[in-house]
């Protein structure tokens, strides 16, 4: 991996395999990394501003940026961008997958709405 004044890093996160890694930049990409033999795999684009956040569940990237978007990757394949969210208004700073029954998920939001 080369250092690049013009497009800084913003975010990284290492897949679980510990081969690849992703990487965020100011630019609004996503470039993703094999450490092995220290070559580009692909670079993402879908963000309208820096990339802020990386979380990996297998598979799927989850990317935030200043932009508030988070964009949901599908890393397989060409077409990628699989599902864009916005919850607020501001960057998103941290995305972070979390495994959670269905079960368990429509308690939480019953419990939710219930107050």
């Amino acid at each position: 991996m080369n250092r690049n004044d013009d497009n800084p890093i913003t975010s990284i996160r290492w897949m679980n395999d510990g081969i690849h890694v992703a990487i965020g930049t100011t630019e609004k990409t996503i470039q993703i990394w094999n450490v092995e033999n220290q070559k580009l795999v692909r670079t993402m684009k879908g963000h309208n501003a820096r990339v802020s956040a990386l979380s990996w569940n297998r598979h799927l990237l989850s990317s935030g940026g200043r932009d508030s978007l988070i964009i949901n990757h599908d890393v397989r394949v060409a077409t990628h961008r699989i599902r864009y969210i916005r919850f607020h208004r501001v960057e998103t700073s941290h995305v972070n997958f979390h495994c959670m029954s269905a079960s368990a998920r429509l308690n939480t939001t019953q419990r939710k709405f219930a107050d």
